[in-house]
């Protein structure tokens, strides 16, 4: 093992390693996604402290080359104790699920770091409506990956739209009303509802309004798909989170 380094980071999974031992998989704000070993752990009281989505400080020994880090200690920084409130919590594993699938670069690791981090807070304050908020902090992630998804832009006459009224399948290719009479194969669109539309218009602003929308079974099934054409269109691999789906479920 190389020297002793400090990082912060938030604890996304652990799993038992051999008889007493963990392998945590934590996101670190300057290092990014790592796997540790923490040694011994499950016989020690320190291993009550350890929970998902908990953010701590951590002094780990570096790896020697792409093996695991090895824990030397940790400090709690900040709870994240949404047990009762499953929604809130399962949208924040979405975040930490999402982290696992893309690709971040270690400049860019801060950056991801804070906005996880404000995206739990919020989470914490506002835990009403989650799937809203997780649709909010998806569009953020979706501009630093670089794939921006303007909502209000109809991908066919280039021009703003008050709302758009449907999406080309398998691209998230949106488009208005006017394009969608003149299109050539209409069949290629899938109308968004009228609740799904209003989401999509009010999504960049979506905190002034966690009172008042209220998405159903449908509008969830269409927001989600979606997003995830525009994600593959980009990336030619689905949008695939388990958490997603279960987060869905409250919505039915």
């Amino acid at each position: 093992m190389k020297g002793k380094i400090k990082d912060q980071g938030v604890l996304f999974k652990t799993t038992q390693f051999r008889e007493s031992s963990l392998i945590l998989r934590v996101f670190l704000k300057y290092r990014g996604l790592v796997s540790i070993l923490a040694k011994g752990i499950r016989k020690k009281p320190e291993n009550n402290l350890l929970n998902s989505l908990y953010t701590y400080d951590f002094t780990l020994y570096e790896p020697q080359e792409s093996g695991l880090y090895l824990l030397s200690e940790f400090t709690l920084l900040k709870e994240f104790n949404l047990f009762d409130n499953i929604p809130a919590w399962t949208a924040a594993e979405c975040a930490a699920e999402l982290y696992t699938q893309i690709i971040i670069s270690s400049e860019e690791n801060p950056a991801y770091y804070d906005v996880l981090q404000s995206y739990m807070d919020y989470l914490k304050i506002r835990s009403d409506n989650s799937i809203l908020l997780w649709w909010r902090f998806l569009l953020r992630i979706f501009r630093m990956l670089g794939i921006a998804f303007p909502l209000d832009l109809c991908a066919v006459c280039n021009k703003k739209k008050l709302q758009i009224v449907a999406w080309e399948k398998d691209t998230g290719r949106l488009i208005c009303a006017e394009c969608l009479k003149e299109a050539n194969y209409p069949e290629y669109y899938e109308l968004l509802t009228s609740s799904a539309a209003q989401i999509l218009h009010l999504l960049p602003v979506i905190g002034d309004y966690l009172d008042k929308l209220h998405p159903d079974s449908q509008t969830v099934e269409q927001l989600n798909h979606l997003f995830s054409d525009h994600y593959q269109n980009h990336f030619r691999k689905p949008l695939k989170l388990h958490s997603l789906e279960v987060l869905s479920q409250f919505f039915q």
